[in-house]
């Protein structure tokens, strides 16, 4: 049987999507989106970068290349992680929730002798991580090998990167370790499960969540947001338990089992925190709130409840309808929707995790409203994304297969190429929309950083 037949007898009408058996990234992957990603940095770097387009009066130069102001929040801390020297100054949030890759980067740079470079390899890793953690999610939830391409190579040309290549300030790293996060988490969900039946170890279990939050927690700041979905997963399989056996005694106490091993995988997490940061003192880098660049996420929540959000449902309303047009003109209106429709056809793991990260998305942004709070969700959007690129170019393969057979023409195999076409042209679609500086269209990239703060063109 050809593989357009097997296809034929899966069409869209039935089934929406082929399902694989569950394979990560290869090392071909990897190098494939690391040089992708590297030609996209570069291309911008050459034209220039979405920030520098954006507000050039913030621009500075760092060993005679442009980089974000911002920069000098982490500099002087160089010599803190490689320098014999008194260390600068204690640690205020925004260095803590990059702690590992400033030092990382700190002790390149001792080795490569330049800090610009330095930093520009550790933003381009994070960047590469991302698509290959999204890559394998999609591979994880056995979707098709397709569509996690495809997904992968959204993420890699997503304007949440693409915006914060360049400027320095680590984002690019930060950003990627929710997906990183997730996948590494998704991982424990089930091996929580095999711990509670005795086929693994509790403790195990316990000690590498925890170590999953702390190094989130030196990446940036999606710690809590990981052990969220992964609680929302735990009750997922739990309700999935039920489904089978219809034992809900039995389903509600491996559920609770289970959620109990996280959460104590949470309090280890902190403990371990804790005495992170007395070593951190007594190293004489005490973290404190010197530097007011950033609030930490749990502060923010409280201030906007205590700020007071009225029971009045048109101002419930309004703040929902912000969070939306914001994440509406983040990922572009196409991108959302495809992903919003992507998102629901993915599978019940998926779709479940997807739903509840958009729901986390919207809260976040009426909280702090920023073009990259609103595009949190952007793993499952850009799955979502392939998703719906890879039904399209199915639908399309089947229009003309109809159109052939009604007027006699012999095509065979050569219609999984048409359906390969016309799935990458959906890709192809998206890209433009969101990437059109490449040939000189840098109105998006200007829009999306205006939805944060308004600069005046130059």
């Amino acid at each position: 049987m050809t593989s357009w037949q097997k296809l034929r007898d899966n069409p869209p009408a039935g089934r929406l999507l082929e399902r694989e058996t569950a394979r990560g990234a290869t090392i071909v992957h990897i190098a494939g989106f690391g040089v992708f990603v590297l030609v996209l940095a570069g291309i911008r770097l050459a034209t220039g970068p979405w920030y520098h387009l954006y507000n050039p009066v913030d621009s500075r130069l760092l060993s005679g290349w442009p980089v974000e102001w911002e920069v000098y929040y982490f500099l002087p801390h160089f010599s803190s992680f490689v320098g014999n020297g008194s260390p600068f100054d204690g640690l205020a949030p925004v260095h803590l929730r990059v702690l590992i890759p400033m030092a990382v980067s700190a002790i390149l740079a001792s080795v490569t002798g330049s800090a610009y470079w330095s930093v520009a390899i550790i933003d381009l890793l994070g960047w590469t991580a991302a698509t290959v953690a999204v890559f394998t999610i999609a591979r994880f939830g056995r979707l098709s090998n397709r569509v996690a391409l495809i997904s992968g190579v959204a993420v890699a040309t997503s304007p949440l990167f693409i915006s914060q290549m360049w400027m320095h300030v680590f984002h690019l790293v930060e950003f990627a370790s929710l997906p990183v996060g997730l996948l590494v988490g998704m991982g424990f969900v089930s091996r929580a499960y095999r711990a509670i039946v005795g086929e693994t170890s509790l403790g195990g279990v316990v000690l590498r969540f925890a170590g999953m939050l702390v190094l989130l927690r030196y990446f940036y700041v999606y710690q809590a947001i990981v052990a969220l979905l992964l609680a929302t997963d735990l009750l997922r399989l739990a309700t999935s338990q039920f489904q089978e056996d219809r034992r809900l005694l039995r389903a509600m106490q491996a559920g609770t089992s289970a959620l109990g091993l996280l959460a104590g995988g949470m309090l280890l997490a902190q403990l371990v925190t804790a005495v992170i940061d007395g070593i951190l003192t007594t190293a004489g880098l005490a973290p404190h709130g010197y530097l007011d660049a950033v609030a930490e996420p749990t502060t923010l929540v409280l201030a906007f409840a205590a700020g007071g959000v009225s029971g009045s449902v048109r101002l419930v309303w309004e703040a929902l309808d912000g969070a939306l047009r914001l994440m509406s003109a983040s990922f572009n209106p196409f991108v959302l929707c495809a992903g919003f429709l992507g998102i629901s056809l993915s599978g019940s793991r998926l779709a479940v995790l997807g739903c509840a990260l958009v729901v986390i998305t919207i809260i976040a942004t009426i909280v702090y409203p920023a073009p990259w709070t609103a595009m949190t969700a952007y793993p499952f959007v850009y799955i979502g994304v392939g998703v719906v690129c890879d039904w399209l170019g199915r639908l399309a393969g089947r229009l003309v297969e109809e159109i052939a057979v009604r007027a006699r023409w012999s095509i065979g195999d050569r219609m999984q190429w048409i359906v390969k076409a016309a799935s990458w042209s959906g890709l192809f679609l998206v890209v433009a929309l969101t990437n059109g500086d490449l040939w000189g269209d840098t109105r998006f990239a200007i829009a999306w950083w205006q939805s944060y703060a308004h600069v005046p063109r130059y």
